[in-house]
């Protein structure tokens, strides 16, 4: 184990019983005082004096790693949950790739409208609960109309989602412009135009700028990969059929409500609804919309036929939305938008080998090995994510012409 290694333990160590040590201090027991009187009685001013033995633990460390060292060390004990929490979201998106793929468009749809949509359900529930505790035709007809707007907000936007431009889309024009535009800046020239006059100067500003281009062609490529791996196992189309789900059983549950709250304020409009609650009319609804026969209760009155006519007509939306949008425009939409933002990282890794063979005449496999010595961990990281072996430090460094590559021309 290096001292880097083991400076790394020993600041997760530290984290792990500070932040232990805290939650159980607060919410739980007075823990370093049983411990002490438990274990060790005769040293309790220990406790008492733990303030100003903290504050020497701390002088010390700090003379020890210098001011830049002990900053990170203390920054990182102070962010721990927050390093813990997010360390275990990167390393679940990783081994869940191919469904954080699938669900980045919906993702990024949802963020997009995040105000909208937040306000929009929260009427939706007040307007529920309403009808549950309501028996009042001046706070139950409101609520109706609120459900039904509601409804129609969220079956226009399916319907639309279809032929929007989606997340893939976007990003793909942001990998076009990355390519057309910055490419020579954002890789290789700012580092070169920066070198000093000194040859130590040229050689680590020639490194940092391939190891910059390295990681850029790497994780370009990883990604381009994983998209055309998602890609060819359709798995977008569980993901649709899911959606359509969703919008059938909210279609169903509103409804349900309408129902609920007509029949609230006018008991007359069905038969068969002696003593009905939610669930009975959750039922006429499905039986409403599905045309099926699992509920007793009928509809006796203009305005019970006429929410009865809007269901259908909802569910008929919902047909076109899965014969139309989901089972032919969505599918193909998705799949274009997939292959377009493909074709742009491949044309941008391209890009960047380019710039890497007229600059420095190596291939990106030289590259990789001259970056290798200096960023051992970060190389076989990224070949590990490509599903490629891992390299050794015995590797030597050849240009194209057979030569040891030098990296201070």
């Amino acid at each position: 184990m290096t001292i880097r290694q083991k400076i790394i333990r020993f600041k997760e160590v530290v984290a792990a019983i500070s932040w232990g040590y805290l939650i159980v201090k607060t919410f739980v027991f007075d823990v370093d005082i049983y411990l002490i009187e438990r274990l060790a009685p005769s040293i309790r001013w220990v406790v008492e004096l733990k303030a100003i033995l903290l504050m020497l633990a701390l002088s010390i460390l700090w003379l020890i790693l210098g001011h830049i060292e002990f900053f990170k060390f203390i920054g990182y004990v102070v962010l721990y949950p927050a390093i813990l929490v997010f360390g275990r979201i990167l390393r679940l998106s990783f081994k869940y790739w191919p469904v954080l793929i699938i669900l980045a468009p919906s993702a990024y749809a949802f963020f997009k409208r995040l105000r909208s949509t937040f306000v929009l359900y929260t009427l939706a529930m007040i307007s529920c609960v309403i009808i549950m505790k309501s028996d009042s035709s001046i706070w139950i007809i409101p609520a109706m109309a609120i459900l039904g707007a509601f409804l129609v907000i969220h079956l226009f936007r399916s319907l639309r989602r279809t032929y929007s431009a989606g997340l893939y889309s976007s990003l793909a024009r942001h990998v076009r412009w990355a390519r057309e535009s910055l490419i020579a800046v954002f890789v290789l020239d700012k580092p070169l135009a920066r070198r000093g006059k000194k040859g130590s100067a040229n050689k680590l500003s020639a490194k940092e700028a391939l190891k910059h281009a390295y990681i850029n062609h790497s994780v370009v490529e990883m990604i381009a990969e994983k998209v055309h791996d998602v890609a060819k196992r359709r798995r977008y189309d569980l993901y649709l059929i899911v959606s359509w789900s969703y919008s059938v059983i909210l279609t169903v549950l509103v409804y349900a409500y309408q129902f609920l709250g007509l029949f609230r304020i006018k008991p007359n409009a069905f038969k068969n609804a002696d003593g009905a609650g939610f669930w009975s009319f959750f039922s006429f609804s499905l039986n409403t919309l599905t045309t099926s026969n699992v509920s007793a209760i009928q509809q006796s009155s203009a305005i019970g036929s006429f929410l009865c006519n809007t269901e259908v007509i909802c569910g008929v939306a919902i047909l076109i939305i899965l014969v139309f949008s989901i089972l032919t425009a969505a599918r193909e939409a998705h799949r274009d938008e997939i292959q377009e933002f493909r074709s742009e990282l491949t044309l941008f890794a391209k890009a960047i080998e380019e710039r890497i063979a007229s600059i420095y005449k190596l291939t990106v496999e030289q590259v990789e090995k001259a970056v290798l010595e200096e960023n051992f961990e970060i190389v076989n990281s990224l070949r590990k994510a490509r599903g490629l072996p891992a390299l050794s430090l015995t590797t030597k460094i050849v240009n194209a012409k057979g030569d040891k590559a030098s990296l201070d021309s």
